[in-house]
Order: structure tokens, then sequence, then C-alpha cells
């Protein structure tokens, strides 16, 4: 099943729209556009954090990075991109602890540190019980981990998952040209709709 195939629904419409403003938000930001001096802070601020050198992201897990993810859309565009950045920083720490070598290791950790494993994530109803809130809910944390691990994972397994629930089923997390999807879209592609 093709991410992607699911995504075509009538609210694209409205992703449409929000497209031609996106080339604005991208340059000025959604907040004040109109103010010189805070675009520029803005577009300082984001140039500083891009190059990583600011961001330990060490001690962060993958569903503390998205935070809730009902409230994606109402982000700031400068949120949304700082999340991107962090995301993208955790995945290359992780990496280069995966490929530091280790004579201790046992040969499940070996063949985990080369990349092989698929992911499978319970986004069934019992994984949204439960008095904790975003990001701390057993589904946010899954379908983050799930998102993160997959982008981990070695070709052939490289962006594929396993959803578990009343109709498991293989999800493809790349686009028509082979390439992960962003962010939001996997997020989106994994976790339940409903």
């Amino acid at each position: 099943m093709e991410c992607l195939e699911i995504k075509k629904k009538p609210q694209d419409e409205e992703k449409e729209k929000k497209n031609d403003t996106k080339t604005i938000d991208e340059e000025t930001g959604n907040r004040f556009p109109e103010n010189e001096d805070r675009v520029m802070c803005r577009n300082n601020v984001i140039e500083h954090i891009s190059s990583g050198k600011s961001i330990n992201v060490s001690a962060l897990l993958p569903n503390e990075i998205i935070g809730n993810p009902e409230e994606y859309n109402n982000k700031s565009t400068m949120d949304k991109k700082l999340m991107d950045i962090k995301w993208n920083l955790l995945l290359d720490y992780i990496r280069e602890k995966m490929a530091s070598t280790s004579e201790n290791r046992s040969e499940i950790q070996k063949s985990l540190a080369k990349g092989n494993m698929i992911c499978c994530c319970d986004t069934s109803g019992s994984m949204d019980l439960g008095v904790k809130s975003a990001p701390n809910r057993p589904i946010d944390i899954a379908v983050a981990l799930t998102a993160f691990c997959s982008q981990l994972a070695a070709e052939p397994y490289r962006d594929l998952i396993i959803t578990f629930d009343a109709q498991p089923s293989i999800v493809n997390l790349k686009d028509s040209g082979n390439n992960s999807l962003p962010l939001q879209e996997r997020l989106e592609c994994i976790r339940p709709s409903g």
C-alpha cells in the first residue's frame, strides 16, 4: 500500500491553496511577515541552528521532537523548521552511534547496527488509552519511533513499516521519486486516521 495513494482526498484543494503561500512563509515566516527586522532575525536564527552546532540532540527522543501531533498545523514555520532540523540531527547522531564498532556487541546488535530491520507500529485503539498527554501517549511514542527507526533501516527495508491494528498493512514511506517522505507526511501515513 502506497501512502501517497491514501492522501488523495478532498482536502487536497485546501493544501494547494496553502502551497501558494508556502514560498512566502518560507521566506518571511507566517508571523508578522511585513516586519523586516523580525524576518531578518528569523533568518539569522534559522541559519545558525541549521548549522547544527548549537543543538545537542543526544538526550532527545523522537516523540519529544514531534510534540503533540494534533497541533502540527498550528505551529509556526520556524517551529516546523526547527523540528525538522532536530529530527535530522538526531538521525545523524544515532547513525554515528550505530556505525561505531564495538567488539562486545551481540549478533543482534551487530545486525541492527547494519540497519537490518523493519519497523512494526501498534496503531490499535488500545494505544490511545491512558491518562498521559501528547507527546507521551503510547501511540505518540510508537508512531515517532517507527517513523524514526524506519529512516535508520538499510535498503531494502528503509522507509517500509508494518502497522498493527484491525487491518494490518505494509506502508511505504517514500514518494514517487523513491525519496523519504517529509516528517509530517511520514507521521500522517503511520498514525491511524479517525
